[in-house]
């Protein structure tokens, strides 16, 4: 059985704002140059002192 884990608040932050941009991850993660998996060990939390949440945060529009 797969877990499922929840979503963080950046994480729910970063995906609202992609649907108001009409923004796919792939292409959020391609203006980056990172991989979707990252991407994801960032949602995940795992990576809480990447400096990509700032790229993602100014690449999106979202305050801190």
């Amino acid at each position: 059985m797969r877990r499922t884990r929840k979503m963080t608040p950046f994480e729910r932050q970063v995906k609202t704002r992609l649907m108001e941009l009409d923004m796919t991850q792939t292409e959020l993660c391609n203006r980056l140059g990172i991989k979707k998996q990252y991407l994801n060990t960032i949602f995940a939390g795992y990576r809480k002192d990447s400096a990509y949440i700032d790229q993602i945060r100014e690449v999106l529009g979202i305050g801190a």
